[in-house]
C-alpha cells in the first residue's frame, strides 16, 4: 500500500475514533445529569468598558445573586506582591465590604460554592492586573426569563454609569464560561469563531483599537446589548443593521433598555445565518471565513 494512502486511512481512522470518544463523553455527561433530571447550562454574562464603575458600586451590582436566589459565600480580591507578582485573596463577603469601604478601586470577585460546587460567579474587573475595565458574572442557568433579567441587571448597572457593549452567551463549564468573557485562552461558543482575535481588540495591556465600542460585534449572541451606533452599522447595500434586524422576525427582536442601549435577541436555531450572514459583511470581530460557515443558507436581506 502506498504510504500517502496508509497515512490519509491513519488520519481518517484518528478523525473517527476522536468523533466516537467525544460522543461517549456527551452520553456520559448526560447519563450523569439525567440522574438527577437536570441538564444544566453555565450562562455567562460581560459587560464591558466599564470604566468609572466604583468598587462599592460593583459590589452592590454583584447582590444579583439574591435573583438567583443564592448567597454569596466567599469572596476575594487582587493585590501585588512585594516581588511584583500578582495574588488573589481569599475573604468574607462582609471583609472585603469593609476592605472596599478603604479602598474603592479594588479587583474583587464573588461567589457562591455549595456543596463544593461553584454555582455563581461575579467579577470587577479593572486595568491594574493586565485586563481592561469589565463586569463578568457566571451561573448555573435557572432562571425562567433570562431576557427580563438582563434587562433588569442592565438598568441597575446603568444607575452608576454607561457603558457600550455587552453579551450574554451559554457554555458547559463555568471555567470556560469565565475565560471566555475575558477573551483569555482558546474557548469559543461556535465552532466558526477565532477565539484568539478578542482580547487583542481589548484596551489594557493589548491596547486594541476596541471596534466593538461602536463599529463592530464580537459575535451575535442569544443575547446582546448594542448601543446606537452598533444599530447604525451598514452593511454593503447600505442597510443599517437596526433596519436589517426590524426587517424580518428570524432576525431577532429589539428592546430599547435605556436612552443609551438595546437588547438584541436571537433565538437559537437562527444564531448560525446570523453569524454567518454579519460575519460576511464584515461586522464580527471573531468570526472566521471556515466550510462550516460557508455551508451556512444565506439570510436574505
Amino acid at each position: 500500500m502506498p504510504l500517502r494512502k496508509k497515512t490519509i486511512q491513519n488520519k481518517n481512522y484518528f478523525l473517527l475514533l476522536l468523533e466516537v470518544t467525544k460522543k461517549i463523553i456527551q452520553i456520559i455527561i448526560l447519563c450523569y445529569w439525567g440522574k438527577i433530571k437536570v441538564y444544566r447550562m453555565c450562562v455567562g454574562i460581560a459587560l464591558y468598558n466599564t470604566d468609572g464603575l466604583s468598587a462599592l458600586n460593583a459590589y452592590e451590582i454583584g447582590e444579583f445573586f439574591n435573583h438567583l436566589n443564592i448567597k454569596i459565600t466567599t469572596a476575594s480580591y487582587n493585590k501585588h506582591l512585594v516581588n511584583g507578582d500578582q495574588t488573589s485573596q481569599k475573604i468574607t463577603a462582609k471583609g472585603l465590604e469593609k476592605k472596599l469601604e478603604q479602598n474603592n478601586e479594588l479587583q474583587f470577585g464573588l461567589y457562591c460554592i455549595e456543596n463544593n460546587e461553584t454555582i455563581a460567579t461575579f467579577y470587577h474587573v479593572t486595568n491594574e492586573f493586565g485586563s481592561f475595565y469589565n463586569l463578568n458574572m457566571q451561573y448555573i442557568n435557572k432562571i425562567e426569563n433570562q431576557k427580563q433579567f438582563i434587562i433588569k441587571l442592565v438598568k441597575k448597572i446603568s444607575n452608576y454609569i454607561n457603558f457600550p457593549y455587552g453579551i450574554s452567551f451559554e457554555l458547559s463549564d463555568m471555567f470556560q464560561t469565565y475565560i471566555y468573557t475575558e477573551g483569555e485562552g482558546f474557548y469559543s461558543v461556535f465552532e466558526y469563531e477565532k477565539p484568539n482575535t478578542w482580547n487583542r481588540e481589548t484596551p489594557g495591556r493589548f491596547k486594541g483599537s476596541a471596534r466593538y465600542k461602536d463599529s463592530m460585534l464580537r459575535m451575535i449572541y442569544k443575547f446582546n446589548i448594542i448601543n446606537d451606533k452598533h444599530l447604525g452599522i451598514k452593511f454593503n447595500n447600505n442597510l443599517s443593521l437596526k433596519d436589517w434586524i426590524l426587517s424580518d422576525s428570524k432576525h431577532g427582536d429589539l428592546i430599547k433598555i435605556n436612552n443609551k442601549l438595546w437588547l438584541w435577541s436571537v433565538d437559537d436555531d437562527q444564531l448560525d445565518n446570523i453569524n454567518n450572514f454579519c460575519g460576511e459583511a464584515g461586522v464580527l470581530i471573531s468570526w472566521r471565513n471556515s466550510k462550516l460557515s460557508s455551508k451556512k443558507k444565506k439570510l436574505p436581506i
